[in-house]
């Protein structure tokens, strides 16, 4: 059976008692009904107007707005229809604007037995409401903005499917029968903030918190109020709307978000019914949570592999890499059968979609060789439309498949010699008699070492350097990767645990940092294809961003006016609203043993940002007794590394922990921490450093397996606990913390 409560009276006069709240429970003679008396004395604040009884938490009535804002009214009523078992009783006064006052202590009571069936026949007026506090919490969510196309929206907001709205509804109930006719003001309660580094840890038993919380506070919003709309809703302008009650009780509206609404803001539909026999009723319903979507658009790299150092046109059987390490930590070199991809990605500055990639085996040993300078050819050839040339005085036996012909302004690859005065070139030039030519490829650097990979068939698709490039420049190339085997397996590529960001809201409330700051992270399946890129060495500059921005699922380019030489910076792919990009690759220097960071943030380029993981400096770290990192397990550092690098992109520190620590934060430890930051030595027990903490500005610590060894870092050392919480903190300017930072970010986010 439903609970219901009926008002046995109500004392609408002044109260001239002194200034005590008060609140008495107890069962009627018969053992099913809970009689009730809330109530109190004056109050210093004349906004406060509202009284609110609840039975095990849940709200079932109130006086409404029909008191005198300058007292606390009293409230006599009754619980009835209960389960048998024990029940508390609880209540307290509540302004328009959500501040509390408790009219407690809690009462229990124990009902031995459930009522009779007669009692449903004893009831008085009461409001329903769609969502109450016992609706899933999930469910009550309602996102800002859902900027990607397949994604549903929670239960309630999928109703309608629409940004920033949400549907409600209640129906006014008059003697245990829904009815029609009444007369219901609706307005808003902002309720305190749930979050626990606000109001403060819970569990069963409740942990203490560790660090200072600012407590529970109504009127905690950051952004303005939402606007209810609806077929029979008239605004009366003061944030409170009216209604009348029609078929069934209903009264039904959409709780519109205001665009300026921050993650984490929260409301409470106040309601007050008026029937037509003067009988008056109210109800709150359950609270409402803004949150934002984010979607990550998440790539691979592989291990192993190279840029291409020129072009390889269909129909050649080798290609060209620079002479150098494939990969920072393993196999240095390409070897004789190994399986190899080929990686296409369509040119800086064209539109992205048409990418590819092929498998190939490598036939004989590698050959090193030196790049000379062009030179001029001997004799003069003749070109007819076709891929054939005729040569006059030629000696084209001296030459080899795959060297490089320039006739005129036309490079051409050679793909087959049929003796000195004939050969057949990759694609046609047009008609020319008796030309000069020159033999040598413009894009080798001479006097530097290349390697020639010979594959097992011809090519089938065309790959190449890029275009627009500075020469020798192969940061944006066309490349080549070592496979395990004959297709692409886990082992051939980098990757890191991305559940830090993709939790249940309500399964991780508030054990993941983004669904504490009530942002819920979407990782896209990989895009165009769910190849991994390209194995390259990035650097945290502009080159970085942009082999992100060819190789990622980004829209057509926007052409940028431009006076740089640098023909690169002529375009930008700007990435879209509320989408973040992340990439998992090797290192950030060629020798892994150089390598600085875990990972950095590169934000070199205006309306661009991407977080790339070190993967393979991790890996390196675990097994160097140098580093803080010995002996760690790469994958929990990187699920750490990963939520640090995705934090960054919302930049929330700098502006007050200053520039010079570039977005992060000191001295600080996570909220959840039992010890303060440390100045030197062994950490502390309980020790839990800010997911944002500077290494910069670290305090030094003994390795623990050698401790008389150099001092290393203690941010990094801890980095091995896989801790993402961040700090909560009271400074001069009030509370702060990268959860309050990323929920009052506006919606939708742009980098």
């Amino acid at each position: 059976m439903r609970r219901r409560v009926v008002f046995l009276a109500l004392l609408t006069g002044i109260i001239t008692l002194p200034a005590f709240a008060q609140l008495s429970a107890s069962l009627d003679p018969n053992g099913n009904m809970i009689n009730y008396t809330a109530g109190g004395g004056r109050t210093t604040d004349p906004s406060m107007c509202v009284t609110y009884v609840l039975l095990d938490g849940q709200n079932f009535g109130g006086s409404g707005n029909a008191y005198p804002c300058s007292t606390y009214p009293y409230s006599l009523g009754s619980f009835y229809c209960n389960t048998a078992g024990v029940h508390v009783v609880s209540a307290y006064a509540q302004n328009t604007q959500g501040t509390r006052v408790s009219l407690g202590p809690d009462v229990t009571i124990t009902v031995t037995a459930p009522p009779p069936d007669t009692c449903t026949n004893n009831k008085d007026g009461l409001i329903e409401f769609s969502i109450t506090d016992s609706t899933p919490e999930d469910d009550r969510r309602v996102l800002q903005s859902n900027l990607h196309p397949g994604y549903p929206y929670p239960h309630y907001q999928a109703l309608l499917a629409q940004d920033a709205v949400i549907p409600m509804s209640l129906r006014t109930v008059l003697d245990g029968v829904q009815t029609s006719g009444a007369t219901v003001t609706l307005s808003f309660i902002d309720p305190p903030d749930r979050s626990p580094y606000m109001a403060g840890p819970s569990g069963t038993p409740p942990p203490t918190p560790p660090q200072p919380v600012p407590g529970p506070r109504a009127n905690d919003n950051a952004g303005p109020l939402p606007t209810l709309t609806g077929n029979g809703i008239t605004d009366n302008g003061n944030h409170t709307y009216s209604a009348v009650s029609g078929q069934n009780g209903f009264v039904g509206w959409n709780l519109v978000l205001d665009p300026a609404a921050r993650a984490g803001d929260n409301y409470q539909i106040l309601a007050q019914a008026t029937f037509p026999d003067s009988r008056i009723a109210g109800g709150l319903s359950g609270a409402v949570t803004v949150w934002k979507r984010l979607f990550v658009e998440k790539q691979q790299m592989f291990r192993r592999g190279a840029a291409l150092a020129t072009d390889a046109p269909i129909g050649l059987n080798s290609i060209v890499i620079p002479d150098g390490k494939i990969a920072s930590t393993g196999i240095t070199a390409f070897a004789r059968n190994d399986y190899v991809m080929l990686l296409h990605a369509p040119s800086w500055g064209t539109t992205k979609g048409s990418s590819y990639r092929g498998v190939y085996q490598i036939a004989v040993n590698p050959a090193r060789f030196r790049a000379t300078a062009q030179t001029n050819g001997t004799g003069t050839v003749t070109t007819s439309g076709s891929a054939a040339i005729v040569g006059t005085g030629t000696r084209f036996t001296q030459l080899a498949v795959g060297n490089v012909i320039t006739v005129g302004t036309n490079v051409r690859f050679i793909t087959a010699i049929t003796d000195n005065t004939h050969l057949t070139v990759d694609t046609p030039i047009p008609s020319a008699s008796n030309q000069p030519y020159k033999i040598g490829d413009a894009n080798l650097i001479p006097g530097t070492y290349y390697v020639r990979l010979t594959l097992n068939r011809a090519l089938t698709e065309r790959y190449g350097i890029e275009p627009l490039a500075t020469p020798g420049v192969l940061t944006l190339n066309d490349a080549v990767v070592r496979l395990s085997a004959a297709s692409i397996t886990a082992a051939d590529y980098y990757d890191a645990d991305h559940t830090a960001l993709t939790m249940p809201p309500a399964a991780s409330q508030f054990a993941n940092p983004f669904s504490g700051a009530y942002t819920e992270y979407v990782v896209l399946p990989p895009q165009p294809t769910p190849t991994p890129v390209p194995r390259m060495v990035l650097t945290s500059d502009a080159l970085a961003q942009q082999f992100v921005d060819k190789w990622f699922a980004l829209p057509t380019p926007r052409p940028v006016p431009s006076t740089s030489s640098n023909r690169l910076d002529w375009y930008r792919y700007d990435t879209a609203p509320n989408h973040q990009l992340l990439l998992v690759g090797d290192a950030d220097s060629v020798d892994v043993t150089q390598s600085h960071s875990n990972g950095f943030l590169s934000r070199a380029i205006a309306g661009e940002k991407a977080s790339i993981l070190n993967r393979g400096t991790v890996e390196w770290g675990v097994t160097s007794t140098t580093t803080p990192m010995y002996q760690g397990n790469a994958d929990t550092i990187l699920r750490r590394t990963l939520v640090h690098e995705i934090t960054h992109q919302w930049w929330v520190n700098d502006a007050v922990f200053g520039s010079t620590l570039l977005d992060h934060c000191h001295p600080e430890v996570a909220y959840n921490s039992t010890s303060s930051y440390p100045s030197a030595g062994t950490p502390p027990t309980g020790l839990r450093f800010c997911l944002m903490s500077s290494a910069d500005q670290s305090p030094l610590m003994p390795p623990p397996w050698n401790p008389s060894g150099s001092p290393i870092n203690m941010v990094q050392y801890k980095y091995r606990d896989g801790f993402t919480s961040y700090h909560i903190t009271q400074l001069p300017s009030g509370w702060n913390s990268e959860y309050l930072g990323i929920r009052r970010t506006l919606d939708p986010w742009r980098p």
